[in-house]
């Protein structure tokens, strides 16, 4: 089933009469499979008026624990350049230019999604904001493991600084971060961390939590479910236990 995400982009002329579009895009994540690494990823336009979209594929690494882009010639995508009229959709297919030869890595790759409909000239000191919108690719190692550590924790500028560190060979999506006390105790964030990287987040919200203790919940991946996750430093992951 597909996850359903509607993207709106406003823009608002100096007459203040606003003009909207809206894109709709499914999946907002695409797992191609290794036996099989072809996907389809559908655009819709529920806007009024006709809308260009460009799809640009990239290759997708955090070697310092941030993300960094390059060009993916491997990486097809057909059509790159999609005109929708109002109500219209379409169907873009993804996929790799030969298979897979490494089966204990994850690829990891980010489509981009840019509106590039011509300006409309009849509009004059218009303020114009364009849709960009990057869409994670994921080929799965062979056999997926997840395994995320608590690098350390410190305090920098009135907020705590939280290092984690992914060992396994499957992404790892943090949702939150907190301590034990449960959901409601835990911060919102959406953070990526590929395999053999480390992502560091820091807020004040953590200041006063356990510099070796830490609690993640983690978002599904295709290689386990939902959970959460508690973390001490120099120990491996363990899911939190409750009381239910």
């Amino acid at each position: 089933m597909f996850t359903r995400m509607k993207l709106l982009a406003f823009g608002v002329s100096i007459l203040l009469l606003p003009t909207s579009s809206a894109l709709e895009i499914a999946p907002t994540m695409i797992t191609l499979e290794r036996d099989h690494p072809i996907a389809t990823l559908r655009l819709a336009n529920d806007g009024p008026t006709e809308k260009t979209y460009e799809l640009t594929g990239f290759s997708w690494l955090q070697p310092d624990g941030n993300d960094e882009l390059s060009t993916a010639p491997t990486l097809i995508i057909t059509p790159p350049v999609a005109s929708l009229a109002p109500g219209a959709d379409i169907l873009i297919r993804i996929g790799l230019a030969s298979p897979p030869t490494n089966g204990d890595s994850e690829q990891t790759y980010r489509i981009r999604v840019r509106d590039i409909t011509p300006a409309n000239r009849n509009t004059a000191n218009a303020l114009r904001i364009r849709m960009e919108f990057l869409l994670p690719v994921i080929l799965p190692a062979s056999a997926p493991q997840s395994k995320l550590s608590l690098a350390d924790a410190s305090e920098h500028d009135g907020a705590l600084c939280v290092r984690l560190r992914n060992e396994g060979n499957a992404y790892q999506k943090i949702v939150g971060l907190g301590d034990d006390n449960g959901p409601a105790e835990m911060i919102s964030i959406q953070q990526y961390i590929l395999p053999a990287s480390e992502a560091t987040i820091c807020s004040e919200a953590l200041m006063g939590l356990p510099h070796d203790r830490i609690t993640a919940s983690l978002a599904p991946t295709y290689a386990s479910n939902a959970q959460t996750l508690f973390l001490t430093a120099g120990n491996a992951s363990v899911p939190l236990q409750t009381d239910d």
